[in-house]
């Protein structure tokens, strides 16, 4: 077992059939294992950021409670696009589906 370091980018969105925010369209910047041979390191380094983005398609990060969402739902509304800012998170709030 080597220790070692995972550098990604990737979006955030909300699904609402099962309240979760996700992380996806991930893109592995680079993978870093300083303790690893430079054979094994160097074939992990060309092959390892696809494999990795292919078995990460779609993480889920949290899962919202129905009491977070009880005040937008009874407004008809719920979260839309996500934005990461220097503060935190944006989330917008947008028409939910007709009841």
């Amino acid at each position: 077992s080597y220790a070692g370091a995972l550098d990604l980018d990737f979006a955030l969105r909300y699904e609402a059939s099962d309240r979760t925010v996700r992380a996806h369209q991930l893109r592995v910047n680079s993978l870093r294992f300083p303790d690893l041979p430079p054979g094994p390191s160097e074939m992990l380094n060309a092959y390892g950021p696809k494999l990795a983005e292919q078995a990460l398609s779609e993480v889920v990060l949290h899962t919202v409670r129905p009491q977070d969402l009880a005040l937008p739902s009874a407004m008809g509304l719920q979260p839309g696009s996500i934005t990461v800012t220097a503060a935190g998170l944006a989330i917008s709030f947008v028409s939910g589906p007709p009841r």
